[in-house]
């Protein structure tokens, strides 16, 4: 049970990075003005699909009882949750709005709901990703030795 309480958080975590860009904590409804979604909708995309893969990934961690999964399933996610981060402020640069018309990241004027509300909120979620992650693979090394 002690294993799973790990995957019950990364659930927990997951489905609140399913609700948070579009419903607790939405991004901005507007178009640029061009006349396609703003970059944070992008972003909330990637924040959503990244909530999926942990609610999935760990509801078969709790049945999979290999050893190695647990341990591949919390670098990926923090592997992923830093990707998310990264690429949400703009330090790893996805898509170009002006030659394929999407881009992920933030929009750049003050006052937006996605710098208001939905930045804070997956910064904080995508922090929480590393620190059970980390934990969960502290816990698996100090039981593997015990």
């Amino acid at each position: 049970m002690k294993k799973n309480i790990f995957s019950v958080l990364n659930i927990i975590i997951g489905a609140l990075l399913i609700a948070g860009p579009f419903w607790l904590f939405p991004v901005c409804s507007k178009m640029n003005p061009m006349g396609f979604p703003m970059k944070c909708y992008y972003s909330g995309q990637m924040a959503l699909g990244l909530g999926i893969a942990m609610v999935v990934l760990s509801l078969v961690a709790i049945f999979i009882k290999k050893k190695g999964f647990s341990y591949f399933i919390s670098i990926i996610f923090m592997i992923a949750g830093l990707f998310n981060y990264l690429a949400m402020r703009g330090v790893i640069k996805l898509g170009d709005m002006p030659t394929k018309h999407w881009e992920v990241g933030l929009c750049a004027k003050p006052g937006h709901p996605c710098l208001e509300g939905f930045s804070s909120a997956m910064s904080y979620l995508l922090v929480a990703i590393l620190v059970v992650n980390v934990a969960a693979l502290i816990y698996n090394f100090v039981k593997r030795d015990n």
